[in-house]
């Protein structure tokens, strides 16, 4: 559902945008990913499988939030050091693209935090990864990738409760808000 959200509110952006010629290149790069990720995570049928896709997601959520932290604290051993100034980024691409990757993050993070099967371990660890997707969301200092954030948050605070029903539901939706007034604290 949050997906869907932002791929309409992508849409609805460049179709009113005032040059749409120059908004093309990155209104193609975000739908093409947007897309990928929806076949990806409908395309992968049964339990098991979404459960298999969702630890590499939160994996590759990990991987990035942990370099862009590196980053963050000037710690960058590769040779693209610096390479968006103060901006964090990854080999997933600029700092808009890992933004909006982290973005897609957070509700599937969620979802597993809401799992009532999942061992007390793995939920604290959920909670560790929100604070660095939160964070480094922030330190990509790009408009877009904050402003998906924002609005994943304002989707998953009514709809994961709304899917995931359990007594960890009000906490999410509390949780969603304060997401989203913290991303929107680190735009500034």
């Amino acid at each position: 559902l949050p997906a869907l959200a932002l791929l309409a509110w992508t849409i609805i952006r460049f179709a009113t945008a005032p040059r749409q010629i120059a908004a093309l290149p990155d209104f193609l790069k975000q739908v093409l990913c947007l897309v990928t990720y929806l076949i990806v995570l409908l395309e992968f049928g049964g339990v098991q499988n979404a459960r298999r896709l969702f630890g590499w997601i939160t994996a590759a959520a990990w991987i990035a939030g942990l370099y862009g932290l590196c980053q963050s604290l000037g710690l960058d051993p590769l040779s693209w050091k610096g390479a968006f100034g103060q901006r964090v980024f990854s080999t997933l691409g600029g700092p808009d693209s890992l933004g909006l990757f982290l973005a897609l993050c957070i509700p599937l993070t969620l979802a597993q935090w809401l799992d009532p099967e999942r061992d007390s371990f793995l939920r604290w660890t959920d909670m560790a990864l929100l604070l660095v997707l939160v964070m480094n969301i922030g330190w990509t200092h790009s408009f877009s990738a904050r402003f998906a954030a924002q609005r994943v948050c304002l989707a998953t605070a009514p709809g994961l409760p709304l899917f995931f029903p359990s007594r960890n539901s009000l906490k999410t939706t509390i949780m969603c808000l304060v997401m989203f007034v913290i991303i929107g604290m680190v735009s500034f």
